[in-house]
């Protein structure tokens, strides 16, 4: 229930958005080479997310501002050519951040993966030196 009116304001802002039941995540996309196409992506994000916080509020469910992220995907090239940007959430400010952990996995601005498989190869060391002890 609380999925379909959730994908309902969604949609209304972003018609190209993909969502999952169990967590709400908004892509979007925008062309790094017009910075109006840039700002329509970030003021229609925020517009967005306004609506989710009203409409969570009066349903009497919480967004929690502070761990919200966003990520800018671009190739290293592309990446120049985004001009700095925050988008707001309630009273806070959202930064873009280098990579983001989604579903198990970690992704970074260029997806290339290097701080999934880094963070893997730790994680699997230390697995092993705890198999080791025993």
């Amino acid at each position: 229930m609380y999925a379909s009116k959730l994908f309902e304001i969604v949609q209304a802002h972003l018609p190209d958005a993909h969502g999952f039941a169990d967590d709400a995540q908004l892509y979007l996309s925008f062309n790094p080479n017009n910075p109006a196409h840039q700002t329509e992506a970030v003021s229609a994000m925020e517009g967005c997310i306004s609506d989710l916080k009203k409409w969570m509020y009066q349903d009497k469910l919480k967004l929690n501002d502070d761990k919200t992220e966003f990520l800018i995907i671009e190739s290293r090239q592309q990446i120049l050519k985004v001009n700095p940007c925050t988008i707001r959430v309630g009273n806070t400010e959202i930064k873009p951040v280098s990579e983001v952990r989604n579903l198990g996995s970690w992704f970074d601005s260029n997806l290339s993966m290097s701080t999934h498989i880094s963070k893997s190869c730790g994680a699997t060391f230390c697995w092993l030196h705890k198999i080791k002890r025993k």
